[in-house]
């Protein structure tokens, strides 16, 4: 009986496990765009960005959002999730700040790395 529950136990753990969407625009990994991944994410997912260009997007989950080495979003990404960690991606604005924190009541710390006029950022979001 102790093996039985055991083994229901860990069944139910595997089932709750983060996941990890592939986004890539070619079509090699679970979906093409950004903001696809987005919605089908759930909180404490992580998304992988292969190289490519993509469009920004809000995020309103607690994601884990990583870039291969040239991994590029264009306009401004929105996060308002608390726990949203985000690394190893170049973003590109047209004048706009390039990431965007709300609500105000908001810790964040980012460390940034300039390439030309582009930005590497490293950011964990959490609350205050």
């Amino acid at each position: 009986m102790k093996t039985f529950t055991a083994l229901v136990l860990l069944l139910a753990l595997s089932c709750v496990q983060a996941r990890t969407l592939i986004v890539d625009e070619r079509g090699s990994g679970d979906v093409r765009a950004f903001d696809d991944a987005i919605a089908q994410a759930e909180n404490g997912d992580g998304i992988l960005l292969m190289p490519g260009n993509y469009s920004a997007a809000a995020v309103h989950k607690s994601l884990n959002i990583s870039g291969r080495q040239g991994a590029v979003i264009s306009g401004s990404l929105v996060v308002a999730a608390p726990g949203c960690k985000i690394s190893d991606i170049i973003f590109e604005s047209d004048g706009n700040p390039a990431v965007s924190l709300a609500p105000l009541t908001t810790v964040y710390s980012a460390a940034t790395s300039l390439q030309s006029r582009r930005r590497l950022w490293s950011l964990e979001r959490t609350t205050a």
